[in-house]
């Protein structure tokens, strides 16, 4: 799969949902068939099974939505150099902070070189 081969949670999720989707048409089809073939039983056990496969389905979202939540996949082939150079490149960059507050709102210093008399 190369949403899971590159990381793509999207792709994956869509994946996923494609074969739950064929899993369950599949299994409809095969509940009618049986009770047309006078297996009243079918449907509901054709109902269950799909509720199953919903469930674990739906086991393994919430573990892959709380690793990502936790942050379990930023560090997973991140390189230590790249991780490095990003916290050099922001210990050793100085901060240019505009003024805040009401002074600093709709009072901006005319540009330089600029003729403002008339």
């Amino acid at each position: 799969m190369v949403g899971q081969k590159n990381g793509y949670a999207t792709l994956v999720t869509d994946d996923v949902h494609a074969r739950l989707d064929g899993f369950t048409s599949l299994a409809v089809v095969l509940g009618i068939v049986g009770v047309m073939l006078g297996f009243p039983l079918a449907d509901p056990i054709i109902g269950l099974i799909i509720s199953a496969a919903i469930i674990v389905l739906l086991w393994g979202t919430i573990r892959s939505i709380g690793w990502r939540l936790m942050d379990g996949s930023l560090m997973d082939g991140i390189e230590p150099d790249l991780v490095d150079r990003a916290r050099h490149a922001l210990e050793n960059t100085r901060s240019h902070r505009r003024p805040t507050g009401p002074t600093s709102l709709g009072r901006a210093p005319p540009p330089r070189n600029c003729n403002l008399s008339r």
